[in-house]
């Protein structure tokens, strides 16, 4: 005869919450990207798009992965059975304002270039802030009339507006 089992499996819900700074004061809003791993697992169990997003799973320890612009913060979770938790994240990034005279392609990069966005067809006249992990940051710009210059030593920090005015 067949052996009727019955398998119940634990769920909790979190909230993720992200925060750009440590202190947890200054909230991220935006679009990112969440990718929810269970240990050992290379595909993601869950994914979701959003600043503050819920994910309903089996207890357990996972590892979180949050997207935006190219980067990723990485962090490890517990999901407790028949809880709800919500979970404030320090994302570590802060914002890089940018208010460039001319249009052409700027490149912000760590020294050791391990981090590195361009933004190609810049229009002029345009104040633009791109998120990035906290760090050191070396600026260069490219003008479509030929113009390039630099600007080293550009410190972002986290939970805050670091403001660059290139002139010509």
């Amino acid at each position: 005869t067949a052996q009727r089992v019955q398998i119940i499996m634990a769920q909790g819900e979190v909230e993720l919450i992200p925060f750009l700074d440590p202190g947890l004061t200054e909230r991220f809003i935006g679009v990112g990207g969440w990718k929810i791993f269970s240990p050992g697992e290379s595909r993601a169990v869950d994914r979701e798009a959003g600043d503050d997003v819920r994910f309903l799973l089996d207890a357990g320890t996972y590892t979180a992965v949050f997207e935006v612009n190219g980067f990723e913060h990485e962090f490890a979770f517990d999901v407790i059975a028949d809880a709800r938790i919500e979970l404030p994240v320090s994302l570590g990034m802060g914002w890089l304002e940018l208010d460039i005279p001319g249009e052409g392609r700027v490149e912000i990069a760590t020294w050791q270039e391990e981090t590195r966005v361009t933004r190609d067809n810049w229009s002029a006249g345009r104040t633009r802030k791109l998120l990035l992990p906290a760090g050191d940051y070396r600026v260069t710009y490219r003008f479509k009339d030929g113009t390039i210059g630099a600007l080293p030593n550009q410190s972002v920090a986290a939970g805050g507006i670091t403001s660059l005015r290139i002139a010509r």
